[in-house]
């Protein structure tokens, strides 16, 4: 009965852990906008979070064997920790932008024009704001439009625009599946306009001060879970 229980025990201990990684970013969401976190935090919990319950399916696997259940508390410590490593980044692999700052300071370009074509008033007194240029078929832009939408439930400030060269029946489908609600959405009817202020590359982000100077800029995948943090902590005014 007792043998019985472990080999149950260590079961539910790789189970628990491989579904952990199968669902890391479901996970992740959660801590996010539930916990309010923090990206850098949560992403190294939840793999911490993995590699302990990895640990502890080898202790109860190695209890069940003579030749294993004299193995010091250590060696089970360092097994299960390079194992629980090696699963969780199977599972959820890191990628090389999920940490770090990977921006540039290219400056945003035509803002004013961009402004006065989709006929929005900006209040000077907010400090900063970030500008970011999205299609709607886009992978990419659907995975920084996810992020953001979590940022603003996790409390982000700043207030986010962001510009489609869509009509606005696509973007709110967009906004609908990406749980992005809370930003400012805005249709660019000009082909050309839309291309010179993105660089024709999406997504594209600008994060600038109110005087539409860039503090920050991000192509692509490069927005890290530590700009991501930096942006819930920038203050509005």
């Amino acid at each position: 009965m007792r043998i019985l229980f472990r080999i149950l025990l260590a079961t539910l201990f790789i189970l628990f852990a491989v579904l952990t990684g199968l669902y890391f970013e479901e996970i992740l969401f959660l801590f996010i906008t539930s916990f309010k976190t923090g990206w850098v935090f949560s992403t190294l919990f939840i793999r911490l979070i993995i590699i302990i319950l990895t640990i502890l399916a080898f202790r109860e696997l190695f209890s069940l064997f003579n030749r294993t259940k004299k193995i010091k508390f250590w060696i089970i410590l360092i097994i299960g920790s390079v194992i629980g490593f090696g699963a969780g980044f199977g599972l959820a692999p890191i990628y090389n932008s999920d940490y770090g700052d990977y921006s540039d300071d290219e400056q945003v370009s035509d803002i004013q024009t961009l402004y006065s074509h989709v006929g929005q008033s900006v209040d000077e007194k907010t400090k900063f704001r970030l500008v970011a240029f999205f299609t709607t078929s886009c992978p990419h832009c659907k995975a920084t439009a996810r992020k953001l939408g979590a940022n603003i439930k996790a409390g982000q400030k700043i207030p986010i625009d962001i510009y489609f060269p869509s009509n606005q029946e696509s973007i709110d489908r967009f906004i609908l599946k990406t749980n992005a609600e809370g930003m400012n959405t805005y249709s660019v009817t000009s082909s050309t306009l839309f291309h010179d202020a993105s660089n024709g590359y999406f997504p594209t982000l600008y994060l600038i001060d109110n005087k539409q100077n860039t503090i920050k800029h991000w192509s692509g995948d490069q927005m890290s879970y530590f700009d991501l943090d930096e942006l819930i902590d920038l203050p509005i005014e």
